[in-house]
Parts: C-alpha cells; structure tokens; sequence
C-alpha cells in the first residue's frame, strides 16, 4: 500500500500542525496494527469508559442490547472493520495520529478525507 496524494499533502501541513502540538504525526501503513488497537479501545473501552455500545448491532441480532461481554466473534468483526477503515483512508485520505512521548506509542487517531474528496459515495483522489 502506497502513500495517498492526501497524505503527501497532510506531510505538506504537518510542520504547521507539530507547531501547535510535536505529538501529531501522518501514520504510514507500518503504524496499521497499532492504528487497529486504538481504535479498538475507543470502541471497546477499556478499565475507564465503557466503549462504545451503539455498533454492536452491526455484528447480528444476537449482540442487540447484551451488555459488552467481548465476544471474540465481535472483537474480531470490530477489528477487520477498524482495518478497513484505516487503509481506505490511508489509500484516498490522510490518518493522523498523536504519539505520547514517553513510550512513542499512538494514543490517539483521525481517519481524515480531504474536502471535495468523496462526492455521492465516490472517492476522488
């Protein structure tokens, strides 16, 4: 997977962003594990927050109003989803992310599409 147009663009405006804050970086499809991982926090949570209940539906009716039992079925849905999402966007729009800088791990992520880039569900590169 080769880098997007959009990417190169958002390296274009990454010094103007790092200015603000140095702990934004554009993830390289190297970062995709660890992209998939984050994301999956923000849906499953965690110790702290509950995740997100709203997209268990997705995965059949037998997940519809169950609390979050982590069912590897709907772990493993949730992943190939979240993997799908991040390579699209890294083909035709930009992922950025925000590294701590102790461990320079991700600790946050923005699945970005340039304005004007996708027009009555088409993608314009």
């Amino acid at each position: 997977m080769g880098a997007s147009h959009s990417s190169t663009h958002a390296r274009e405006l990454l010094p103007n962003v790092q200015e603000k804050d140095p702990r934004v970086v554009v993830c390289e499809p190297k970062d995709l594990e660890e992209i998939i991982e984050v994301c999956l926090q923000s849906f499953l949570g965690d110790e702290k927050s509950a995740g997100e209940g709203k997209w268990r539906w997705l995965f059949g009716p037998e997940n519809r109003g169950q609390p979050q039992n982590w069912d590897p079925k709907f772990i493993n849905g949730l992943r190939y989803f979240m993997k799908w999402c991040a390579v699209s966007t890294m083909w035709w729009g930009s992922v950025l992310g925000v590294k701590d800088p102790q461990t320079d791990k991700l600790i946050a992520v923005a699945m970005c599409f340039q304005p004007g880039s996708i027009k009555n569900g088409k993608v314009f590169p």
